[in-house]
Formats: C-alpha cells, sequence, structure tokens
C-alpha cells in the first residue's frame, strides 16, 4: 500500500524538522507569521500561502497565553465549551472566542489555503483532546476549527474571499472524509 508522493514528502520534511529540533513535534506557526512570514511575500507577485495543518495549534513558551476566550493555544480541552454548545457559533460570538492576535498585518492580495484539517478530538482514547464524557467525535469540530483560523487571517488583514480552509481529503492521505 503505497502512500501518495506528497505524503512521503512530508513525511520526509518532518524527520528533517524533528532533527533540527528533537523536543519540539510541530511547527511554530504563531510566530512565523509574526515574524518570519513576510520575509517571503514579495511586493510585486501574487502571494498563496498554503499551510497544511490538523487545525489544532500549540505555541511555544515565549508566545502569548491566553487573554479571555482569544486562546494561545487551539487544541485540548479548551475548546469543549465550544463542543458541548448546542449553539456554538453563538457562543462563539457572545464570548469573543479567538486565537490572540499576532498583531501582523498581511500584504494585499495575499491569499490563504489551509489543508487537512483533520478534527479528530477523541483520536487517541489515551490522550483525547477533550474531557467530555463519553468519548464521542464532535459533528461541529471542522467547523469551529474553521473559525478560529478564519478570523485570526480577518485580524491579520486578509480578505475573507482569500482565505481557503478544506477539510482531509483523498486526495493527500487516502482517508475518506465525512
Amino acid at each position: 500500500d503505497e502512500k501518495p508522493v506528497i505524503i512521503n514528502s512530508f513525511y520526509k520534511l518532518y524527520d528533517i524538522a524533528l532533527q533540527q529540533n528533537p523536543n519540539y513535534f510541530g511547527s511554530n506557526i504563531y510566530d512565523f507569521f509574526n515574524y518570519g512570514l513576510d520575509n517571503y511575500l514579495l511586493e510585486t507577485h501574487n502571494n498563496h500561502i498554503v499551510l497544511f495543518t490538523d487545525g489544532y495549534m500549540f505555541m511555544s513558551g515565549e508566545n502569548p497565553n491566553s487573554n479571555g476566550n482569544k486562546k494561545g493555544h487551539l487544541e485540548g480541552s479548551i475548546l469543549d465549551p465550544l463542543r458541548a454548545s448546542k449553539n456554538w457559533e453563538k457562543l462563539y460570538i457572545e464570548q469573543k472566542w479567538g486565537i490572540v492576535s499576532s498583531d501582523f498585518k498581511i500584504k494585499k492580495g495575499t491569499t490563504i489555503s489551509i489543508l487537512e484539517i483533520n478534527p479528530d478530538n477523541i483520536n487517541n482514547v489515551f490522550n483525547p483532546r477533550t474531557r467530555i464524557r463519553p468519548l464521542k467525535p464532535c459533528p461541529t469540530e471542522f467547523k469551529i476549527l474553521s473559525r478560529f483560523w478564519k478570523d485570526w487571517f480577518l485580524d491579520m488583514g486578509f480578505d475573507s474571499n482569500d482565505i481557503n480552509i478544506h477539510k482531509t481529503s483523498n486526495n493527500l492521505n487516502g482517508k475518506k472524509s465525512d
């Protein structure tokens, strides 16, 4: 059962990243947007950012912690109040949920695609991303994660038409998407 070429490439990149920093198992997206992204955007080009993520975000120690319902991390049981709500969108708006602002402002005309969001709050039964019991998938998890990301990018100055968010697809990993 051979994996698609793009998946093998991701595994290779991930191995290289782990060799560079074996104590850290993910990317620091917050810092990249704050301090690194601007170095890659060209004034005379149409810039398109492609971000591969499972949809969850962990910020390292130097990044901001939560400020009310503006979260410094987007993982674990932090999302449980939204997961448990019958009307999570209303709660999200009323309680001003979001990701802590990066204060980074994007160059106009830049687009972003977030690929491979995989809402798996119960995927690991030994360490699930929720404290809600009994363990069961959250049918709105993808929508909740998407809202956080979209609002964070809007805060950076992206136009809503330039933000594309996609769930895990058959094209990259061979798993069926629901």
